[in-house]
């Protein structure tokens, strides 16, 4: 992880996230960018969906896919958990989110509108509930554009 000097500066939630993620992916390449908070960056895997970051924001953690899309997981969706295990559940919740995102079960959907970005979502790819993309839609799993189920 990052040097001593650096090290003072990020949460207990990223310190728990990086033990977590480095035992869950031994091999996998990444790098770590401090500024004001440490950022691990995994390059992508297509260019057309971007790489994923993960940000230490704290008393969240958030999750940058490519230049469309990022969401939340803050410590407080553990409220209803004893105060001592939110750092650690919120941590096993991002790597659970990168697992299914790495093995493609992640769908990324984007809507543009007059050439630019609209809205973005990600869902799990067997998810119930979710109509087919449509024409302003484009969808992509780690490894790359997804072909919308009909």
């Amino acid at each position: 992880m990052t040097d001593s000097g650096e090290i003072g500066s990020v949460s207990p939630l990223m310190r728990e996230f990086c033990q977590r993620f480095a035992t869950a992916f031994p091999t996998l390449a990444y790098t770590e960018v401090f500024s004001e908070q440490l950022e691990i960056r995994i390059p992508p895997k297509h260019p057309d969906v971007g790489a994923l970051c993960v940000r230490d924001d704290g008393d969240e953690l958030t999750m940058l896919l490519g230049p469309h899309h990022h969401w939340h997981l803050p410590t407080t969706y553990f409220d209803d958990s004893p105060s001592e295990l939110r750092a650690d559940l919120t941590a096993q919740w991002a790597v659970d989110q990168i697992r299914a995102l790495l093995e493609d079960r992640l769908v990324l959907r984007v809507r543009w509108n007059d050439g630019k970005v609209r809205s973005s979502t990600t869902y799990a790819v067997d998810h119930p509930s979710m109509k087919p993309s449509s024409g302003e839609e484009r969808e992509y799993v780690w490894s790359g554009p997804r072909e919308s189920p009909t």
